[in-house]
């Protein structure tokens, strides 16, 4: 019962069904469009996307299990330990480790922006919206009240490239 608990909470977070990414985002659309369709699609590539996730990830933790003698309870670790050791490991023993390496990471950090993209925007919208004369009335507003929010984005992640970063992470 606790993997299946864990795979919704996987598609409820990668949705940002919790956030309001797919609202602050939907709200850029056409006033005809259909929002219905839209979202059975997003939510079907989604589902999709997350199963394919997972059959890539149990085939990558299963062959290191199996070259090392140790079971896949052993390889498996949880947070930043998965993406950042154990798959550069497999990665190593691919052909072209160098390419799939790039593509790896490249991936990582694709899918960190469109994470962080759909985040921020759903906060920039939501205050936008609620006091539109405060926020965007003339356009040197909006690009000074964008410029503080990324700013202090900013410096509220400046403590996770330090040493206590992992334990902010785990908090």
């Amino acid at each position: 019962m606790l993997v299946w608990s864990d795979a919704a909470t996987q598609i409820f977070y990668s949705l940002s069904a919790c956030t309001g990414g797919m609202v602050a985002m939907s709200s850029y659309n056409k006033f005809d469009n259909n929002v219905f369709r839209d979202s059975m699609i997003v939510a079907c590539v989604n589902c999709a996307t997350s199963v394919f996730a997972g059959f890539v990830i149990f085939s990558i933790l299963g062959f290191i299990a199996h070259e090392k003698g140790v079971s896949v309870e052993e390889v498996a670790t949880d947070g930043p330990g998965l993406a950042f050791e154990v798959y550069p490991e497999a990665l190593a023993q691919m052909p072209v480790a160098p390419l799939w390496s790039v593509f790896f990471f490249l991936m990582m950090l694709t899918l960190g922006f469109g994470s962080e993209f759909s985040m921020v925007e759903c906060l920039l919208s939501a205050f936008a919206d609620e006091y539109p004369r405060w926020f965007t009335s003339t356009r040197l507003r909006s690009f000074i009240y964008r410029t503080l929010v990324i700013i202090s984005c900013f410096l509220l992640g400046v403590p996770m490239v330090t040493n206590v970063s992992i334990y902010l992470q785990t908090i």
